[in-house]
Protein backbone atom coordinates (compact mmCIF):
# COMPACT_ATOMS: atom_id res chain seq x y z
CA UNK A 1 0.00 0.00 0.00
CA UNK A 2 0.85 3.41 -0.67
CA UNK A 3 1.37 5.98 2.11
CA UNK A 4 -0.05 9.34 1.83
CA UNK A 5 1.84 12.04 3.16
CA UNK A 6 0.13 14.25 5.03
CA UNK A 7 0.48 18.03 6.88
CA UNK A 8 -0.11 17.66 10.68
CA UNK A 9 -2.54 19.88 12.19
CA UNK A 10 0.14 20.75 14.82
CA UNK A 11 2.68 21.66 11.83
CA UNK A 12 2.86 26.00 11.79
CA UNK A 13 1.13 27.50 8.69
CA UNK A 14 2.58 30.97 9.18
CA UNK A 15 5.30 30.08 7.15
CA UNK A 16 3.16 29.94 4.21
CA UNK A 17 1.48 33.28 4.67
CA UNK A 18 4.98 34.50 5.13
CA UNK A 19 5.89 33.45 1.91
CA UNK A 20 2.51 34.43 0.38
CA UNK A 21 2.66 38.00 1.88
CA UNK A 22 6.07 38.23 0.58
CA UNK A 23 5.52 37.18 -2.91
CA UNK A 24 2.63 39.86 -3.00
CA UNK A 25 4.65 42.56 -1.88
CA UNK A 26 7.29 41.80 -4.56
CA UNK A 27 5.28 41.46 -7.67
CA UNK A 28 3.45 45.27 -6.20
CA UNK A 29 7.13 46.54 -6.37
CA UNK A 30 7.68 45.30 -9.44
CA UNK A 31 4.76 46.89 -10.92
CA UNK A 32 5.28 49.98 -9.10
CA UNK A 33 8.95 49.76 -10.76
CA UNK A 34 7.76 49.22 -13.79
CA UNK A 35 5.05 51.82 -14.00
CA UNK A 36 7.28 54.71 -12.66
CA UNK A 37 10.20 53.09 -15.21
CA UNK A 38 7.42 53.63 -18.18
CA UNK A 39 6.72 57.11 -16.46
CA UNK A 40 10.15 58.24 -16.78
CA UNK A 41 10.66 57.69 -19.93
CA UNK A 42 7.13 59.18 -21.45
CA UNK A 43 8.29 62.33 -19.61
CA UNK A 44 12.00 62.10 -21.28
CA UNK A 45 10.45 60.87 -24.90
CA UNK A 46 7.93 64.44 -24.48
CA UNK A 47 10.65 66.50 -23.07
CA UNK A 48 12.93 65.64 -26.21
CA UNK A 49 10.01 66.25 -28.56
CA UNK A 50 9.52 69.56 -26.76
CA UNK A 51 12.60 70.82 -26.86
CA UNK A 52 13.19 69.54 -31.02
CA UNK A 53 10.02 71.45 -31.39
CA UNK A 54 11.51 74.19 -29.49
CA UNK A 55 15.03 74.32 -31.34
CA UNK A 56 13.07 74.14 -35.00
CA UNK A 57 10.99 77.78 -34.34
CA UNK A 58 14.15 79.03 -32.98
CA UNK A 59 15.90 78.54 -36.16
CA UNK A 60 13.06 79.91 -38.15
CA UNK A 61 12.75 82.94 -36.02
CA UNK A 62 16.65 83.04 -36.57
CA UNK A 63 15.91 82.79 -40.55
CA UNK A 64 13.34 85.76 -39.88
CA UNK A 65 15.52 87.70 -37.86
CA UNK A 66 18.00 88.03 -40.74
CA UNK A 67 15.01 88.41 -43.17
CA UNK A 68 13.81 91.26 -41.11
CA UNK A 69 16.81 92.72 -40.82
CA UNK A 70 17.04 93.14 -44.27
CA UNK A 71 13.83 94.86 -44.84
CA UNK A 72 14.71 97.38 -42.33
CA UNK A 73 17.78 98.48 -43.67
CA UNK A 74 16.44 98.22 -47.27
CA UNK A 75 13.29 100.31 -46.18
CA UNK A 76 15.83 102.79 -44.12
CA UNK A 77 17.77 103.34 -47.51
CA UNK A 78 14.80 103.75 -49.11
CA UNK A 79 13.12 106.27 -47.74
CA UNK A 80 16.31 108.33 -47.44
CA UNK A 81 16.87 107.91 -51.32
CA UNK A 82 13.20 109.29 -51.71
CA UNK A 83 13.59 112.29 -49.62
CA UNK A 84 16.55 113.30 -51.62
CA UNK A 85 15.57 116.72 -53.30
CA UNK A 86 16.74 115.37 -56.42
CA UNK A 87 14.92 112.25 -56.69
CA UNK A 88 11.44 114.35 -57.04
CA UNK A 89 10.10 111.04 -54.56
CA UNK A 90 5.84 111.24 -55.08
CA UNK A 91 5.78 108.04 -53.07
CA UNK A 92 6.92 105.28 -50.97
CA UNK A 93 7.47 101.66 -52.02
CA UNK A 94 7.87 99.66 -48.56
CA UNK A 95 8.67 96.03 -47.99
CA UNK A 96 6.00 94.58 -44.92
CA UNK A 97 8.26 92.98 -42.51
CA UNK A 98 7.58 88.97 -41.79
CA UNK A 99 5.92 87.50 -38.85
CA UNK A 100 5.04 83.89 -39.65
CA UNK A 101 7.86 82.28 -37.51
CA UNK A 102 7.26 84.14 -34.48
CA UNK A 103 3.35 83.79 -34.53
CA UNK A 104 3.89 79.82 -35.34
CA UNK A 105 5.86 79.74 -31.75
CA UNK A 106 3.52 81.63 -30.16
CA UNK A 107 0.64 79.24 -31.20
CA UNK A 108 2.85 76.75 -30.35
CA UNK A 109 3.58 78.31 -26.71
CA UNK A 110 6.70 78.51 -27.14
CA UNK A 111 7.13 81.44 -24.87
CA UNK A 112 7.14 79.54 -21.83
CA UNK A 113 9.70 77.44 -22.97
CA UNK A 114 12.84 79.78 -23.33
CA UNK A 115 14.40 81.95 -21.63
CA UNK A 116 12.39 85.01 -20.63
CA UNK A 117 14.64 87.43 -20.95
CA UNK A 118 15.13 86.35 -24.55
CA UNK A 119 11.32 85.82 -24.97
CA UNK A 120 10.85 89.56 -23.75
CA UNK A 121 13.66 91.12 -26.11
CA UNK A 122 12.00 88.83 -28.94
CA UNK A 123 8.03 90.26 -27.74
CA UNK A 124 8.95 93.93 -27.96
CA UNK A 125 10.42 93.08 -31.62
CA UNK A 126 7.98 91.68 -32.95
CA UNK A 127 5.72 94.39 -31.42
CA UNK A 128 7.62 96.98 -33.25
CA UNK A 129 7.43 94.87 -36.80
CA UNK A 130 3.41 95.05 -36.44
CA UNK A 131 3.22 98.49 -35.62
CA UNK A 132 5.78 99.55 -38.41
CA UNK A 133 3.55 97.16 -40.62
CA UNK A 134 0.38 98.81 -39.88
CA UNK A 135 2.60 102.51 -40.81
CA UNK A 136 3.29 101.00 -44.15
CA UNK A 137 -0.30 99.48 -45.26
CA UNK A 138 -1.22 102.94 -43.68
CA UNK A 139 1.45 104.79 -46.16
CA UNK A 140 0.56 102.97 -48.99
CA UNK A 141 -3.19 103.97 -48.66
CA UNK A 142 -3.61 107.43 -47.34
CA UNK A 143 -2.75 110.22 -49.79
CA UNK A 144 0.83 111.73 -49.77
CA UNK A 145 0.94 115.21 -48.44
CA UNK A 146 -0.06 117.55 -50.30
CA UNK A 147 2.90 119.98 -50.54
CA UNK A 148 5.25 117.36 -50.47
CA UNK A 149 8.77 118.12 -50.96
CA UNK A 150 8.28 121.77 -49.70
CA UNK A 151 8.83 123.39 -47.36
CA UNK A 152 7.36 123.81 -44.13
CA UNK A 153 7.73 126.92 -42.26
CA UNK A 154 5.08 127.12 -39.67
CA UNK A 155 7.18 125.91 -37.09
CA UNK A 156 10.10 127.42 -35.61
CA UNK A 157 11.96 124.58 -37.33
CA UNK A 158 12.03 124.56 -41.08
CA UNK A 159 11.44 120.92 -42.34
CA UNK A 160 10.28 119.66 -45.88
CA UNK A 161 6.78 118.11 -45.88
CA UNK A 162 6.89 114.34 -47.27
CA UNK A 163 4.02 112.65 -46.04
CA UNK A 164 1.11 113.35 -43.99
CA UNK A 165 1.68 113.65 -40.50
CA UNK A 166 0.82 111.37 -37.81
CA UNK A 167 0.49 111.44 -34.11
CA UNK A 168 2.51 108.87 -31.75
CA UNK A 169 3.63 107.94 -28.08
CA UNK A 170 7.38 108.63 -27.96
CA UNK A 171 8.35 106.05 -25.21
CA UNK A 172 11.98 107.83 -24.78
CA UNK A 173 10.29 110.97 -23.92
CA UNK A 174 7.17 109.81 -22.76
CA UNK A 175 5.24 112.02 -24.79
CA UNK A 176 2.47 112.32 -27.73
CA UNK A 177 4.78 113.63 -30.67
CA UNK A 178 3.75 114.39 -34.27
CA UNK A 179 6.13 113.06 -37.41
CA UNK A 180 5.96 112.32 -40.71
CA UNK A 181 4.70 109.21 -41.26
CA UNK A 182 7.84 108.21 -43.78
CA UNK A 183 10.02 109.40 -41.25
CA UNK A 184 8.47 107.66 -38.23
CA UNK A 185 8.63 104.47 -40.50
CA UNK A 186 12.51 104.96 -41.39
CA UNK A 187 13.08 105.99 -37.56
CA UNK A 188 11.01 102.59 -36.03
CA UNK A 189 13.27 100.52 -39.09
CA UNK A 190 16.42 101.87 -38.07
CA UNK A 191 15.56 100.69 -34.33
CA UNK A 192 14.19 97.24 -34.96
CA UNK A 193 17.06 96.85 -36.97
CA UNK A 194 19.93 97.76 -34.16
CA UNK A 195 17.13 95.55 -31.44
CA UNK A 196 17.82 92.62 -34.04
CA UNK A 197 21.32 93.41 -33.73
CA UNK A 198 20.99 93.04 -30.35
CA UNK A 199 19.03 89.59 -29.52
CA UNK A 200 21.38 87.90 -32.00
CA UNK A 201 23.86 86.74 -29.61
CA UNK A 202 21.46 85.54 -27.01
CA UNK A 203 19.43 83.87 -29.48
CA UNK A 204 22.75 81.83 -31.21
CA UNK A 205 23.49 80.81 -28.41
CA UNK A 206 19.41 79.41 -27.24
CA UNK A 207 19.71 77.33 -30.26
CA UNK A 208 23.37 76.02 -29.51
CA UNK A 209 21.98 75.23 -26.18
CA UNK A 210 18.92 73.23 -27.57
CA UNK A 211 21.24 71.57 -30.36
CA UNK A 212 24.31 70.60 -27.52
CA UNK A 213 20.95 68.80 -25.81
CA UNK A 214 19.92 66.65 -28.33
CA UNK A 215 23.49 66.12 -29.84
CA UNK A 216 23.80 64.74 -26.23
CA UNK A 217 20.51 62.66 -26.37
CA UNK A 218 21.94 61.19 -29.61
CA UNK A 219 24.97 59.69 -28.50
CA UNK A 220 23.45 58.46 -25.31
CA UNK A 221 20.78 56.01 -27.73
CA UNK A 222 24.08 55.56 -29.37
CA UNK A 223 25.95 54.26 -26.85
CA UNK A 224 22.75 52.25 -25.30
CA UNK A 225 22.28 50.81 -28.31
CA UNK A 226 26.16 50.10 -28.44
CA UNK A 227 26.24 48.46 -24.81
CA UNK A 228 22.78 46.19 -26.13
CA UNK A 229 24.65 45.01 -29.03
CA UNK A 230 28.10 44.19 -26.57
CA UNK A 231 25.30 41.80 -24.31
CA UNK A 232 23.69 40.01 -27.13
CA UNK A 233 27.38 39.44 -28.54
CA UNK A 234 28.35 38.14 -24.94
CA UNK A 235 25.63 36.01 -24.41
Amino acid sequence: MHSIDTVSVSDPIWPIFLQAGLGLIATLFATLVGVKTAFKKDREAQQKETEKRVLQHLIAIKNESSINQSVASNNFELIIKLQQEENGADSYALELFSTQAWNKAMNNQVSALIDPELHGELQEIYSQIESVNELTHRLRTEPLHSTIGEENDETPISRENWTIEVSFFNTDSQEVETSGLGDLIKNRCEDIKSAIDRISEPLSEEIADLEQNKQCVIEENRESKHTIWEKRNTN
